[in-house]
């Protein structure tokens, strides 16, 4: 398989970015919007170097019921692949 975009972070785990594009409906538009929130966290913390998708399918958010899009869960990691920090990705380019 290609790389879709091109990034410095690694996609690490069970979930890629083609498996999010084969599973949504929008799903080419879901998959620029983890690399636009992976990137936007590559520039602002120096220690994320490895990105987890947490699920290829949108889904309203279990941990924050006041987000009223749907969300893909990332996880950002270290290169020892502990958590940094976790976000939603909206459709639309925007995170939480």
């Amino acid at each position: 398989m290609t790389s879709i975009f091109k990034r410095f972070y690694t996609i690490v785990g069970n979930v890629t970015l083609e498996h999010v594009q084969e599973i949504n409906k929008n799903g080419a538009k879901w998959a620029a919007s983890i690399d636009k929130v992976a990137k936007e966290e590559e520039s602002v913390e120096a220690r994320f170097t490895k990105l987890k998708i947490k699920g290829a399918k949108a889904h309203k958010s279990h941990k924050d019921p006041t987000d009223e899009q749907e969300v893909i869960s990332l996880q950002f990691l270290d290169d020892n692949e502990v958590r940094i920090k976790s976000k939603h990705a909206h459709e639309n380019g925007t995170s939480k």
